[in-house]
């Protein structure tokens, strides 16, 4: 069995909730670090960053944590992400090794942890990607999906009063030919699903990285096998 076939600690999220609550960074990443050595980094983005995510941003709606904490986990998160990205093998970019993915958040959205995430699970299965980050309008998104010949675009957007425009970037992406996918809570309704194009990425970062491995049709590299580093020191 695989680091990335195992489950994470039951007390991973628990213990990562503590460390949130005690404003220590340090402890976060750490904990990312030891279930990424444990388990491999699917399992970690998959059943800890993300539930993390969820559970965090939940407390702070109902009073029982501060904004702080929210900006604290985000940031820490983002933090171990470039991390591990940064001790990745970057995936060659010669003829016959794929196209590459292009992630964008929609033009009003702010939050990119989850397009950092899907990117770090990319590379580690040695597809190029091709990440704009925040605040992509329409009109640059095409160019750049177009200019790099992109095998697929993925739009993600978590902001209500944002889905208007991250709509309107599918439609964009949609017109111009391109594979086209999306995420995030603003397409969460089925009412929305049915009125726009593209296809619903699955809730499962690692599965999502897997679908799109396949469409770039790059090598594939089993993320338990890549050389980690510890981001908290």
């Amino acid at each position: 069995m695989n680091a990335s076939d195992r489950p994470v600690s039951p007390t991973a999220l628990p213990a990562l909730l503590l460390a949130v609550q005690g404003f220590d960074t340090e402890q976060v990443l750490a904990i990312l670090d030891d279930e990424a050595d444990r388990h491999g980094l699917d399992a970690v983005v998959d059943d800890v960053v993300f539930p993390a995510l969820r559970v965090v941003g939940t407390y702070w709606e109902h009073g029982f944590l501060s904004v702080t904490h929210e900006h604290l986990f985000s940031a820490a998160a983002t933090r171990w992400v470039y991390a591990r990205l940064a001790v990745q093998p970057r995936p060659a970019t010669a003829a016959g090794h794929g196209r590459p993915v292009l992630l964008a958040a929609g033009p009003g959205d702010l939050h990119v942890i989850g397009l950092d995430c899907l990117e770090l699970l990319l590379v580690t299965r040695g597809v190029r990607v091709c990440n704009l980050g925040a605040h992509v309008p329409a009109d640059a998104l095409v160019a750049a999906a177009t200019a790099v010949d992109a095998a697929a675009v993925v739009v993600c957007s978590h902001l209500g009063p944002g889905a208007t425009s991250a709509t309107a970037s599918l439609h964009a992406v949609d017109a111009a030919g391109l594979a086209l996918y999306y995420a995030g809570s603003s397409f969460d309704s089925v009412f929305i699903r049915r009125r726009v194009p593209g296809t619903a990425l699955l809730d499962s970062v690692a599965g999502s990285a897997r679908l799109l491995a396949r469409l770039a049709d790059g090598p594939t590299t089993d993320a338990s096998s890549i050389t980690r580093t510890r981001s908290g020191g």
